[in-house]
């Protein structure tokens, strides 16, 4: 495994960690409510794990990482579309 690899392996685990923290210090009521994610159906514990691995991989470790997700919201689709379009191409 190279280098950038291990890191981001690192990062990766340390988001998971805040993913359990985050569920830990939640409660499970608030768990349980309707997320205002866009989607009717979509729990606070469907979107919180999401909202927290992205806050923590693209915000804190590197903008340009792409993260798949099922949920929408505050992601910019286009943009991703575009990046990974890029990406193809090379």
């Amino acid at each position: 495994m190279q280098k950038v690899e291990q890191y981001l392996l690192y990062e990766c685990i340390e988001a998971l960690k805040d993913v359990l923290e985050g569920m830990r210090s939640t409660t499970v009521k608030t768990l349980v409510e309707n997320a205002n994610s866009g989607k009717r159906d979509s729990l606070y514990l469907d979107v919180l794990p999401e909202n927290i691995l992205r806050d923590k991989l693209l915000e804190d470790y590197d903008e340009h990482v792409v993260l798949v997700t099922e949920e929408k919201g505050k992601f910019n689709y286009e943009e991703i579309k575009s990046a990974v379009s890029n990406i193809l191409q090379k």
